[in-house]
């Protein structure tokens, strides 16, 4: 098993969008990775970002700090693009060429979504190394729950569609559970 120290978005704006400088974003992500680093991971993953000039930031604050492997996924959930309009084959290429060692997408709409962005993502870099982690569906409110609708059957077929793209990491993100996960790995150990 890996333990990986997971990053996500820091919730403001980088600068021109927003107030948040890079140099800034930077120094915050290197103060979490030193942390995790101290912990013992065996790698970074960035997850859920939505703009390449915070996850530039994070991947720099996390080089400035260790030589682990980074791992980074995008969310893709607007009309195909991420929240600040990244395209699956910008992201792709922006980051690849940033020498990190997985890109790919997490979270999201839907389960076709993803796996379209993962599409594009292969297509535009051909050798990258792809991971997989999407939602279980978007949540709705049943009585007092809150519901995700894919199934963990579901999401083991989807599973064998993201590995049949190359995909080398696939996962689950919201709304799964220890069931989802066991039935990923069932049906791609078959």
């Amino acid at each position: 098993a890996f333990v990986l120290g997971d990053l996500g978005p820091t919730g403001q704006l980088v600068e021109p969008m927003g107030t948040l400088s890079r140099a800034d974003a930077a120094a915050a992500y290197a103060e979490q990775v030193a942390a995790l680093v101290t912990g013992g991971i065996d790698g970074i993953i960035i997850e859920t970002m939505s703009d390449l000039e915070e996850t530039r930031a994070a991947i720099e604050g996390a080089r400035r700090v260790t030589d682990l492997p980074i791992l980074v996924t995008m969310s893709f959930d607007t009309h195909g693009r991420t929240m600040m309009g990244v395209d699956p084959a910008r992201a792709a290429r922006e980051l690849w060429a940033m020498d990190v060692a997985v890109v790919g997408a997490n979270c999201g709409r839907s389960l076709p979504e993803n796996l379209e962005a993962i599409r594009k993502m292969r297509e535009a870099v051909p050798s990258a190394r792809l991971m997989a982690k999407p939602n279980a569906g978007m949540p709705h409110v049943s009585g007092d729950a809150v519901v995700y609708d894919v199934t963990p059957e579901v999401m083991a077929e989807y599973g064998l569609r993201f590995a049949d793209l190359g995909v080398k990491i696939i996962g689950s993100c919201c709304g799964s559970g220890p069931e989802h996960i066991q039935a990923l790995a069932t049906a791609l150990r078959a």
